[in-house]
């Protein structure tokens, strides 16, 4: 391989040093300065080898022999012709200014180095507390200005490394781009930030129920659903968990208990009536069907479905809705 080609290599580490920096910056600051220095330096080899070159020769004069010289002229003539004169170095201009282009290439590149070391641990006055940033970082979040918001809620755990809702939307910024490992990594940071929190807890076991890991979801509640009782998203998902699992009866006490502290939504509603309606709790399975209306009229299923379990004229709006809805919808 030719020294161009070697040299392209540093470069090429350069370059990959600094993709690799500019993604996981904001995860270590250790891991920030090993992965910006190493592009600096890499980038610096490179100018290195790429400009500083030094020009070598001179002009030399061959000896060639004379024929009409005698046998011992010729003799040295030949061997003064083979014979190659020691190589000498001429500074020109160029070279001259190709080496300083180097050392101020090199110069600017180490200093920028010490600059982002110096601007990133410095002990500024922050321009916004935390919860402003915090907020500002809501916001952006809603909008899904999910860069934006990413700065936003970083600023804030900077500021205050306490704060778990920062460390969570940090997660729920990296979820909504699909990088779900990095999600799940600040979701356990915001853990360690309150450990007494019940947020940052439930973010981790919900990540495990998304990514379809519903055991491992479970045995995370199993942990501290204790702690939170009064939480009902706790229980919702704990039942959801299990009913995804297709554990009815374990999944159904749980979907009660949310209910009792409060939840209310079209699923959760559907999902109960639907349990009761496999048990044959006809009378509990309607009126949550019922109230799952209230949630979203055009649901064609509980329409189809109240009509099945009502009897004559109190059924028949539900079929006659059931059946409008699917001309609407096409079906």
């Amino acid at each position: 391989m030719q020294a161009s080609s070697k040299n392209y290599l540093n470069l090429i580490a350069a370059l990959s040093f600094g993709i690799a920096w500019a993604f996981l910056w904001a995860i270590d600051r250790t891991l920030a300065y090993v992965l910006f220095g190493s592009a600096c330096f890499f980038l610096a080899l490179f100018f290195y080898n790429r400009l500083a070159t030094t020009e070598e020769g001179g002009r030399y004069q061959k000896s060639v022999p004379n024929p009409g010289r005698n046998k011992r002229s010729a003799d040295q003539s030949q061997e003064s012709a083979n014979t190659t004169p020691p190589p000498f170095s001429i500074p020109t201009f160029e070279n001259l200014k190709g080496k300083a282009i180097v050392w101020g290439v090199t110069l600017a590149i180490i200093g920028a180095f010490f600059l982002y070391s110096i601007g990133t641990s410095g002990d500024d006055e922050p321009i916004w507390g935390a919860s402003d940033a915090f907020n500002l970082a809501e916001q952006f979040y809603s909008e899904q200005q999910y860069d934006s918001a990413y700065y936003h809620y970083k600023y804030a755990t900077v500021n205050d490394p306490e704060m778990d809702e920062a460390w969570i939307g940090l997660g729920n910024t990296h979820y909504m781009r699909s990088r779900f490992d990095s999600a799940l990594y600040f979701y356990e940071a915001a853990t360690r930030a309150d450990e007494d929190a019940f947020q940052p807890k439930y973010s981790v076991a919900w990540w495990y129920y998304a990514q379809q890991q519903y055991q491992q979801s479970i045995d995370k509640i199993s942990v501290f659903k204790e702690d939170f009782e009064e939480h009902a998203d706790l229980w919702q998902l704990l039942g959801d968990d299990y009913y995804e699992l297709n554990k009815y009866p374990e999944a159904l006490p749980n979907y009660e208990k949310a209910y009792e502290l409060g939840n209310r939504s079209l699923w959760l509603c559907h999902v109960m009536a639907y349990l009761h309606d496999k048990d044959k709790n006809t009378v509990r399975a309607i009126e949550l069907y019922k109230e799952a209306l209230t949630y979203q009229d055009d649901v064609i299923e509980i329409h189809e479905r109240l009509g099945e379990l009502l009897p004559g004229s109190e059924g028949e709006p539900y079929r006659i809705k059931a059946a409008e809805l699917k001309l609407i919808q096409g079906k």
